[in-house]
Order: structure tokens, then C-alpha cells, then sequence
């Protein structure tokens, strides 16, 4: 019976439904079209980490006895002023008496106490333990040497290399090193003194590698019988001082002040307002020598891997070989830059060199075909006849040599099968009725599959 042809065998299906009270069942048929080549298409883009700007002010603030002319109201509202340094910096705000020499004397509140060591006794937790304006000394007003010492002496540590640098310096008094009395008492600037602290404060920048240096002065811009003291030239040096220093400073931020703002008038509440906008976050961005492909199947196929770099509106076609290879089993970092990280395993690839690699904003996309799968097993859906039954794959009927009918597989199996390095996995597992395919020992992805056949008797 297996030998009669398709001709014959359909004619027989018609005589047979004719009688299939004596049969039983009628003649029907299975199709299917095997599982498809699966395709791979990932598009995914290189990180960047925003880093907050690392930011260091320094608050000079006078502590002679003078500042009882200050009222309460201006030293809390100075205070304060603290509390409107941008929490998108990574900020040091650092507390130093105007009158002293000590170098241990001061006080330290940090956006990141953790970063802070060995100043476990200066370290605060909120402006409001700073100690402004809560002790006083008697003494010389030195603010220029007080600031140019005290920088010098913690720069590379409690002031960092590449941060932004910001003295902030609070007196209502004047600075005795730039300032002279003629014998009569007249008061006026020692123009050659104040010179010469000009020419130190404008090397700080580079001293302490700051990415700037500013002086921002709050002092009484004018004579004040209630707040100041030093008669006409009361905070006039330290006035003179922060506008040549900004004006040389390149920067833009506070035309209007020039960096000195009115200690006795309330001006200083505009204090951090251009340098809060002035100074940016930094984008950094991410390199990567390795990328992860994703496919979740084991049958990925290399060879049709294809690789594109895309930066911006630009797609290029990396070559096999000569700008990347495949990582079949890969477990390390990704990332080698701006520092080694973001772990991967599995499939990946490598690009073997340094202008290949995917750097922020650049994108990745990888496409690829699975391996065929391939199949030694069909299901039909009932008991068959098998003297009765016909395979066909791709329209062509397969010769009877080449399958047997194996009858009911309660239990599932796979009917998968491996072939020239295909594995036989992941599993199709299956149970039911089936027929093996025996010559050749598969049928393959997207083949189309169809058996004629006598449904058994119930």
C-alpha cells in the first residue's frame, strides 16, 4: 500500500468515505510549516553619568568687635545665605575666623561628609552650627593674608585640585595691610601694599588648580554708623579686590556686583544667584570595548552577524575582523572608560580598536539570524492508518524508505534534532502521534510539512 501513488491513494480516500460505516473514519490530512528562521535586530546606546561640579567656598568671616555693629538679623540672614548653594554641586562650605592664625580653626559642612577625612572634629551637618559671628578677637584686620594662608596651607586636601574655589569674605571693617594713617590719622590705601596682595590672590587659581577662583566680598559699600566701621574707606580694598579679580576672571555672571555685594543694605542676598547658574554639571560621557548581544536563544548563528556604529545621524558598518569579533562566551566589563565597569556575560562583541569603540551618544545596532532548526519528528493530531499515510515536505511526496510511523509518544519528547554543529536546543518538546523522518534525518525550518492519512478506528 505504501507504494500506490498520490493519484491512486486519493482516489482510494474517495472510495473509502463512500463507505465509512464500514471504515469507521474518514480520510483527512496535517499541515504545518515548521518553525521560521528567527531574526535578531537590537538597537542600544552607549551611557553617561552626570557628575555634580565639585565646588569649595571658603567664608571669612570677621570675628573682631567690630561685628557687634552687625545686627542679628544681617548675621542670620548672612548665614543663611549658605543655604542657597545649589544641591547640584558637590559642595564643601567652609567656615575660617578673619582674626586668627590657626589653621585648625574652622568648620566644615560637605554635600558628602564621607568624602571628608580626618576633620572628624570640623565636620557640621547643617548650617546652623556654624559658629558665625559667635566669638570675637581682638587683633589686625588681615583678610588678604588670612585667605591667601589659609588657601596655600589646605590646598590638594580640605580645598580640592579641580573644584571651583569661592572665597566668600564677610567684614565691616577695612584690611590694615593695604591701608596706611598719615600722622594726622587720615586714613587712605597703600596702593603698593594692595598691589602686592593683588599679584597673590591672583595666583590662587593655579595654586589650587581650581577650574576657578573667585573673591566675592560682603562689605559695607558705603559709611554706616549702625553697621560699619573705618569711616569712607570701610570694605573699599576688599570691594577694589573682588572686581579686578572677576574682571580678570573672564567671567560674566555678575556685572552688576562685580563680585561685592552691600553687607549693610541687604545686597547679599543675591550672593550665589550667577555662580548657582554659572556653573554647569559635567556630562561624562562612557567608552565601551566590549557590547552585550541579548538574544536569549542558543542557536544564534556569528556568521550572520552584522554590526553598525551610529553617531548621530551617521550609520557605518563595522567589518568582521579587522574592527570587531564575536565573544561567544564573554564575562568581564563593557566599559573601559572614564573608569573600568558595567559588568556582562554571555554573547558579546569586541572592538579591537580604540576608534571603534562606542562612546556617549553613540549607539550600537547588531542584527543576526538564529541557525536553522531541524526537525526529525512530525505530530498528527489523531491515530493514523499507517499503511494509509502520505508525507509531503515543500510539495514533493517523501518516498515511504524515508519515514516510519511511530505510533503514540504519551510522554513529550524533543523532536528536535542537532545537524552539522546545530544543537537541539532549546527543546521543542511534544507528544502525540508521530511519525520519524528517517532519510534524510530532519525537516528543517520553515519547511511546509503535509501528511494525507486513514484516521484509525475508534
Amino acid at each position: 500500500m505504501k507504494n500506490l501513488s498520490l493519484v491512486s491513494l486519493l482516489l482510494l480516500f474517495t472510495l473509502i468515505s463512500c463507505g465509512k460505516e464500514q471504515f469507521g473514519s474518514t480520510p483527512t490530512s496535517s499541515s504545518e510549516v515548521a518553525n521560521g528562521v528567527q531574526s535578531y535586530e537590537k538597537l542600544s546606546c552607549a551611557s553617561s553619568t552626570l557628575v555634580k561640579p565639585a565646588v569649595d567656598i571658603i567664608y571669612v568671616v570677621d570675628n573682631s568687635t567690630s561685628t557687634n555693629y552687625i545686627t542679628s538679623n544681617i548675621k542670620t540672614a548672612i548665614q543663611n545665605t549658605i543655604n542657597s548653594v545649589s544641591q547640584q554641586f558637590d559642595y564643601r562650605v567652609i567656615g575660617v575666623p578673619l582674626i586668627s592664625t590657626s589653621m585648625t580653626d574652622f568648620q566644615v559642612l560637605a554635600s558628602n561628609p564621607d568624602t571628608i577625612s580626618g576633620y572628624s572634629s570640623n565636620k557640621i551637618s547643617s548650617s546652623s552650627q556654624f559658629t558665625f559671628f559667635q566669638t570675637t578677637a581682638n587683633g589686625l584686620e588681615k583678610g588678604f593674608s588670612r585667605v591667601y594662608s589659609f588657601a596655600n596651607h589646605h590646598k590638594n586636601g580640605l580645598l580640592r585640585t579641580g573644584a571651583h574655589t569661592i572665597v566668600v569674605l564677610i567684614s565691616n571693617g577695612v584690611d590694615s595691610d593695604t591701608t596706611s594713617q598719615t600722622s594726622t590719622g587720615y586714613t587712605y590705601i597703600n596702593t603698593e601694599a594692595y598691589g602686592t596682595k593683588l599679584n597673590q590672590m591672583s595666583t590662587l587659581k593655579a595654586t589650587l588648580g581650581s577650574l576657578q577662583f573667585r573673591f566675592m566680598s560682603v562689605v559695607s559699600h558705603s559709611p554706616s554708623p549702625t553697621c560699619s566701621v573705618g569711616g569712607s574707606l570701610a570694605g573699599t580694598v576688599y570691594k577694589n579686590m573682588s572686581k579686578d579679580l572677576y574682571d580678570g576672571s573672564g567671567a560674566s555672571d555678575s556685572p552688576t556686583y562685580k563680585d561685592s555685594y552691600d553687607l549693610c543694605n541687604n545686597g547679599f542676598s543675591a550672593l550665589f544667584t550667577g555662580i548657582n547658574s554659572s556653573i554647569n554639571q559635567v556630562l561624562l560621557a562612557h567608552t565601551y570595548n566590549y557590547w552585550p548581544i541579548t538574544l536569549t536563544s542558543g542557536t544564534l548563528d556569528p556568521s550572520t552577524l552584522q554590526v553598525y556604529k551610529q553617531s548621530g545621524s551617521t550609520s557605518t558598518q563595522l567589518i568582521l575582523g579587522t574592527d570587531w569579533s564575536y565573544e561567544a562566551s564573554y564575562s568581564g566589563n563593557s566599559r573601559i572608560l572614564p573608569t573600568p565597569g558595567e559588568p556582562i556575560s554571555g554573547k558579546a562583541i569586541k572592538f579591537l580598536s580604540s576608534d571603534k569603540y562606542i562612546t556617549y551618544p553613540d549607539c550600537v545596532v547588531i542584527k543576526a539570524s538564529n541557525y536553522v532548526e531541524y526537525f526529525q519528528y512530525i505530530v498528527l493530531p489523531r491515530a493514523a492508518v499507517a499503511s494509509t499515510i502520505v508525507v509531503r515536505i515543500n510539495g514533493t511526496i517523501l518516498d515511504s524508505s524515508k519515514w516510519e510511523y511511530v505510533g503514540l509518544v504519551g510522554t513529550p519528547i524533543n523532536i528536535k534534532v542537532a545537524f552539522n554543529g546545530a544543537p537541539a536546543t532549546p527543546a521543542v518538546n511534544k507528544s502525540g502521534y508521530m511519525i520519524r523522518v528517517l532519510s534524510p534525518s530532519y525537516y528543517k525550518s520553515g519547511d511546509n510539512v503535509e501528511v494525507f492519512y486513514q484516521p484509525d478506528a475508534i
